[in-house]
């Protein structure tokens, strides 16, 4: 380069942009050599941030950009002899400071984001069109002008090898026709082009379609953007990776030449996806589908053998909605493969677009084995929620809405990749194959596509919403029977939940035969027997009540959750307590209606304090679990070790103090002096149907589910970790006096011995 005239030139380019040439500065820009001008608008966009710095913000965006569209529209008639043409250089500098724009745009409410994408997409797209862009992105980006910087960045293992490299470089560059560029879209650090060959494939003259993918100035500068583009023809091109990848043709530090793939990116996808009205059958659906066709896809990529250190192109390693490619129903394509070095904490916008699907360790400039695993479990969230979650934490409304399918998603977003994929029983740094966990999305998808409360018929969802057993004996049934062809080590666990959902189903039903106003023999003879009355039509009113919330309570709540595989006594007397509710009302049936009729209040005041324990037991261990999550750093553990279950704890005191009242009744109903019995019958069946059954069971079961559901399995996986490590976790298991309450006892217990025996 010439550095004088570089200067110049570049100044009169800069000035022009600021509206600060005079008629004869502007003539001599126009006039300047190819040479000249290039030179310098490559110095200008080498250095373009801190020309943005300078200018700073208009309402408009960026000034620098809006200054240099004026510069475009007062240019747009003058004289131009040279290529690349200075308005085509603007353009080029126009668009590049569009895109630099999304990239630092501070993160909004997503209609406002997918709004600005869609104007800057408008925008290149308008300027590739109206500007001879395409001259100045010839010029601009030539293998010519990167040589050096590619010696410097990724040295050859020979000069030969080199020339060789060159010359593929050089032929394929001249093989694009410039004359048939179009602005296809925008990566992170990159612009794609879609443009035509100018040799013909064959003798019909067909001619291939390509994608030019350019690198941005001035991410194009730093080495390891420039040298990972440099190889990533050699990398990934045909002769490493399947056909899933759009396998390159050749590249250099400033641009990836490759087929240009047909179809839509997953991101644009979804898009289209989600301008429907969608049920959370659709979106399940539709996570499943994805899902499936992702493991597939790696699967692909991995070419049926194991992802090791030695072979880093089996795995993509930023895998994002915008990087697959959806063919059809049944096929997908990746493009962009290996690391993004915008989200290796280089540039310090880690928290913006496609970072949250980048896995920790690769963003750390680590590397594992089981990185595309983490952006799996994103893009599973991303269908779901119609987001990605910034912590890497599968959002509540995932558990909410599927806990089985959560859970496994949970297995998949571990932040540490050593404690990444427990459930598969994966060992960390070992060579990873997808097989079991192929098998386990599997399973789980056909488990939660029998789930009645997700189910596609309305009538079912509200059956399974609204009646006491549901559709749970049968949903479990047919997990277990999954479970059993499986072979897996869920058999056991099904079957034991299947039993207990039977035996809370069979107690329902018992109780409403024997609680209800006629019987079958009734309706055959048309002839009922005289109705109850007194302390007996007392009793089965209340037996029915009980029976009922008994029922909903342990199907809509209580069916699926089990902590047996969580060591410890809490854990141990707390799962006894659960299965307990599977027939807590049919002791209070027996009771009041078989032995004595009057003790119905005592009978549910009982019942009551079972449930109270089972409430309290659970959200004990439930918060002891939290803790020595956080405290084993399990990054899928609430940092605050709180439980996010719409007031669940609340739920043990206020059932406490439920019982309290029943307590005080029974007393002053077997004294005498109470004695409107129907009243109290009125007053507790409006509290059993309304408050219990339909406001915490109907209305909050769900988020109680999957709040429990998602503590529980936090536990199952420290467990799974604290068996395989063979080494003691910080507490664990979990305790029931632990900290502040195991000194409050002990202190008491030391006051009590200074008391009675005053030493």
């Amino acid at each position: 380069m010439r550095n004088a005239p570089q200067v110049g030139v570049g100044q009169l380019i800069l000035d022009e942009i600021g509206n600060k040439n005079v008629a004869a500065a502007t003539q001599r820009l126009m006039g300047s050599s190819a040479e000249e001008r290039t030179d310098a608008a490559e110095l200008i966009l080498l250095n373009i941030l801190d020309h943005i710095s300078e200018n700073g913000h208009t309402d408009d965006g960026l000034q620098f950009r809006v200054d240099c569209d004026a510069a475009i529209d007062r240019l747009s008639g003058v004289a131009d002899a040279f290529t690349p043409s200075i308005v085509g250089i603007l353009g080029l500098i126009c668009v590049n400071v569009r895109l630099l724009e999304a990239r630092f745009m501070e993160p909004v409410t997503a209609s406002e984001r997918d709004k600005f994408q869609r104007e800057t997409q408008e925008y290149c797209e308008k300027k590739f069109q109206e500007l001879p862009i395409a001259d100045a992105v010839h010029a601009l980006y030539s293998p010519a002008r990167s040589a050096g910087q590619a010696r410097q960045a990724s040295p050859s293992s020979s000069p030969e090898r080199e020339r060789q490299k060159r010359q593929a470089e050089q032929g394929a560059w001249d093989d694009i026709d410039f004359g048939t560029i179009e602005y296809h879209k925008s990566g992170t650090t990159s612009f794609i082009l879609k443009c035509g060959s100018v040799k013909p494939v064959d003798e019909s003259g067909a001619r291939r379609t390509y994608a030019l993918k350019c690198v941005l100035f001035p991410w194009n500068k730093l080495t390891a953007i420039a040298a990972a583009t440099d190889r990533y023809a050699d990398y990934y091109g045909r002769s490493r990776t399947p056909d899933i990848v759009v396998q390159p043709w050749a590249s250099t530090t400033r641009w990836v030449l490759m087929p240009f793939q047909e179809g839509t990116t997953l991101y644009d996808h979804l898009d289209d996806f989600e301008k429907g009205k969608l049920s959370v059958r659709d979106r399940i659906d539709k996570a499943l589908s994805i899902g499936s066709l992702i493991i597939q896809t790696l699967t692909a990529l991995a070419q049926g053998g194991e992802i090791t250190e030695d072979h880093k192109e089996r795995q993509h390693q930023d895998l994002s909605p915008g990087n697959i490619i959806i063919v059809s129903e049944d096929q997908a394509r990746l493009i962009d493969l290996g690391p993004n070095h915008l989200y290796t904490r280089q540039i310090g916008i880690t928290e913006h677009d496609d970072a949250a699907y980048v896995a920790p360790e690769i963003k750390n400039r680590g590397w594992s084995a089981i990185a595309d695993v983490y952006s799996l479990g994103i893009i599973l969230i991303r269908i779901i929620c119609g987001y990605a979650p910034r912590d890497g934490r599968v959002p509540d409304e995932v558990w909410n809405t599927s806990p089985q399918l959560a859970r496994l998603i949970e297995d998949l977003v571990e932040a540490n990749p050593e404690r990444r994929l427990l459930l598969t029983r994966y060992s960390p740094g070992a060579p990873y194959s997808y097989g079991p966990l192929r098998e386990l999305f599997d399973y789980t998808a056909q488990v939660v596509s029998g789930d009645p409360d997700i189910s596609a018929a309305t009538r079912i969802r509200w059956a399974s919403r609204l009646l006491p057993s549901s559709r749970e004996p049968t949903a479990q049934l047919k997990r277990w029977l999954l479970s059993r062809r499986r072979h897996a080590g869920d058999a056991p666990r099904e079957s034991y939940l299947l039993f207990f959902t039977l035996v809370a189903t069979v107690c329902w039903w018992f109780i409403f035969a024997r609680t209800a106003l006629f019987s079958w023999a009734d309706v055959v003879t048309f002839q009922q027997e005289p109705p109850p009355h007194g302390a007996e039509l007392a009793a089965d009113i209340i037996c029915f009540n009980q029976g009922i919330i008994g029922a909903k309570f342990y199907s809509a709540i209580l069916a699926n959750l089990t902590v047996w595989e969580i060591p410890g006594p809490l854990a141990k007397v707390t799962e006894v307590f659960i299965r307990s509710m599977a027939l807590v009302a049919l002791p209070i049936t027996a009771v009041s209606l078989f032995w004595k009729p009057w003790l119905w209040s005592w009978a549910i005041a009982g019942g009551a304090i079972a449930v109270v324990l089972a409430n309290w037991l659970m959200l004990v261990l439930a918060q002891r679990i939290y803790g020595a999550g956080a405290r084993n750093r399990l990054s899928i553990a609430p940092p605050d070790a709180t439980l996010n279950a719409r007031g669940f704890e609340q739920w043990w005191w206020t059932m406490l103090l439920y019982a309290f009242v029943l307590a005080v009744i029974a007393l002053g109903l077997q004294l005498h002096w109470m004695k409107d019995t129907s009243a109290y019958v009125f007053g507790l069946t409006v509290i059993s149907i309304g408050i219990h059954y339909l406001s915490k069971f109907v209305a909050a079961g769900a988020a109680v589910r999957g709040g429990l559901a998602r503590a529980f399995s936090t536990g199952e996986r420290m467990q799974i970790l604290c068996e395989r490590d063979k080494k003691p976790l910080s507490e664990w298991p979990p305790r029931l006096a632990t900290g502040k309450l195991r000194e409050f006892v002990s202190g008491a217990r030391r006051d009590l011995v200074t008391l009675f025996t005053g030493s």
